[in-house]
């Protein structure tokens, strides 16, 4: 699978394992994840072997998948609340109904204000790329700090969290995002009231930027492959044709790369190229914009934001999105949620 994200990166997903690219004078770069490089150069818990001893190796790995969805839901979850601001809850598994309500009274405790939700983040110095869970606002020791936040269904607290987190600070500061500290966020089984572990990882993932994001990276890079492998695709007709070719990953990155691009957006967005925006204006439809008073860096990166009385005017700037589009985002805390499929 293959899909575009915000900053120009495509996301590629071969074999359960994920792998980030992007085109820079007509060649293909491969940035490794996040989580594969971190994977792939610790040793297994102590603990996590000894779960593994009491249930098993066939136990362990069922419990282990089966917690692994739950977490993905839970962030598919959180990430839907924070876009549209409200969730049902109906319906949902126990686990998500409590994991919801703890992550809404933190946002409660602490006037989280969302400016990113998954984004995909990159390091030209080490050659990695992930999507960090939240970059954020957010009310800390009765200050308003920058903070960035990575969710964690479970409740053990690895070291290697403050390693994932170091690694996403340095990716977002390496590109002008300005991050104060960095939390992991998980929800309690509560049984009265909706609570939850606020972690922060602050000192640990300084230490983590200094002293393990280089050696890993080369560690990684001296073991393993940095880029997917071509891939063999078997089609035809049985027993009278067998049709086998060969998929270069580079190939697809470009070919994705050069597709022009459609903006989707919900029921009632406007979008449109220059012209229309400007008959929008003419027939009364929107306002003419004024430059949004947000931020410096601009959380949209990428884009040029104006800001009308209804909302914000997203105006694509990649090259590589043809044609341009401008989009009118209700305004909402200063959010922002667009998807460029490929």
């Amino acid at each position: 699978m293959i899909e575009g994200t915000f900053n120009g990166l495509f996301r590629y997903d071969d074999r359960g394992e994920r792998f980030y690219a992007r085109v820079r004078n007509g060649s293909v770069l491969w940035y490794p994840s996040v989580t594969r490089i971190i994977k792939a150069t610790s040793p297994t818990p102590a603990g996590l072997l000894a779960w593994y001893a009491k249930h098993g190796v066939q136990e362990a790995t069922k419990l282990r998948d089966e917690a692994a969805e739950r977490g993905t839901q839970m962030h598919v979850l959180i990430e839907e609340y924070l876009i549209n601001g409200r969730l049902e809850l109906d319906g949902l598994p126990e686990f998500h109904q409590k994991a919801l309500a703890s992550f809404a009274q933190f946002c409660r405790d602490h006037e989280v204000l969302p400016v990113h939700t998954e984004k995909v983040l990159y390091s030209d110095e080490y050659q990695y790329a992930g999507a960090c869970d939240l970059i954020c606002l957010m009310t800390w020791k009765k200050q308003r700090i920058h903070a960035m936040i990575d969710f964690k269904s479970g409740t053990s607290l690895y070291d290697d969290y403050a390693v994932q987190l170091g690694m996403y600070w340095h990716a977002a500061q390496e590109h002008g995002h300005i991050i104060d500290r960095v939390f992991n966020w998980s929800p309690k089984d509560w049984r009265k009231e909706p609570t939850y572990t606020l972690t922060d990882q602050t000192e640990d993932a300084v230490s983590a930027r200094t002293e393990q994001i280089e050696p890993r990276c080369k560690l990684f890079r001296a073991q393993n492959d940095y880029k997917p492998k071509a891939r063999m695709v078997i089609s035809g007709m049985l027993p009278d044709e067998v049709k086998i070719r060969t998929v270069d990953p580079d190939e697809v990155i470009l070919e994705a790369y050069n597709r022009p691009a459609t903006l989707t957006a919900p029921d009632g967005f406007l979008e449109s190229t220059n012209d229309l925006y400007e008959q929008a204006i003419a027939e009364g439809r929107i306002a003419r914009a004024e430059f949004a008073d947000i931020q410096t860096p601009s959380p949209f990166e990428g884009v040029q934001v104006l800001k009308t009385p209804k909302g914000y005017i997203v105006h694509d700037t990649y090259p590589q999105y043809r044609p341009l589009y401008y989009a009118l985002i209700p305004w909402q805390k200063n959010q922002a949620h667009l998807m460029y499929p490929h």
